[in-house]
Order: structure tokens, then sequence, then C-alpha cells
């Protein structure tokens, strides 16, 4: 049996220097935030949506196209950010994305913010927190769903 060779998929790549960029703009914002906690703690970030709405997605809005799921794809491409089983040895922050409402009109572009912070904060904030813990509260958990 031949090993299985990884592609990425091409729209993510092209995405690739846009997350640079953003990312760097994201960790610029959150040190400046350090000094200034009136500072918004975000990156606000409009990705483009060429593609048209399909049924599914009309009936449930949080989904993503398939642009703006190789836009976050990008970003979690970026080294600088934290994944588990991967070596990236300058993987020193973690990501989160709030996806804004999704556009009335076809091709509209949607807002994300993008928010990083250090990836020893969260494992912080589980210790003075464990009641949000989805490892130790299961009824916590996201409802998986077939499709």
């Amino acid at each position: 049996m031949r090993p299985v060779t990884f592609y990425r998929d091409p729209e993510s790549v092209f995405f690739d220097a846009q997350a640079r960029v953003v990312i760097g703009l994201a960790i610029t914002q959150y040190e400046r935030r350090l000094g200034n906690v009136r500072l918004t703690p975000h990156v606000r970030v409009h990705v483009p949506n060429p593609h048209l709405p399909t049924g599914p997605r009309e009936r449930r809005p949080s989904r993503l196209s398939p642009t703006e799921r190789a836009f976050t794809r990008a970003l979690y491409w970026d080294s600088r950010i934290h994944q588990l089983g991967r070596d990236k040895p300058d993987s020193r922050w973690s990501l989160k994305l709030s996806w804004g409402d999704v556009p009335l009109l076809p091709g509209q572009a949607r807002q994300v913010r993008v928010m990083v912070f250090p990836d020893t904060d969260g494992a912080r904030y589980m210790l003075a927190h464990p009641e949000t813990s989805w490892v130790e509260h299961p009824e916590l958990r996201a409802e998986v769903t077939s499709r």
C-alpha cells in the first residue's frame, strides 16, 4: 500500500500571505493591549465571499462558505499558531475566530474578528475555571449530527 501524499487546498494556499499579515496584526494588537486595556483585543477582517449561498447554508446560517473555510485553514496553517500534534517551533499563540452574520446578498464579504493569545493562557483559564471544561463535563460538548 502506497502512502497518501498530503496536498493543501489551493484556495487556502491563496490566502497564506493575507493570513500571515492578519496574524501579525493580531499579535501586535495583543501586545499593544497589554499596555492599554481599553484597546480592542481583536483585529477585524472582511473575507471575500464569491460563492453563492446553497440550500443547506440558508437553513444553517452558522456554516462557513468554501472561501471562509479556506481563509480559516490558512490562518491555522501559520507557523505561529499552536496546533496539537504538529512540530512548529514558534507556535506559541492560540487563535480565536468570531464570525459575523452571514451577508444578506450573495458575493458580499463576511466579517471575522481574529484574536490571538499565548497558548499558556488557555491552560491557566481551565485551571481557574474547571466548571467550563468539556472534558470533565460531557454535557458541554457539541452534539455531532450526521449529514
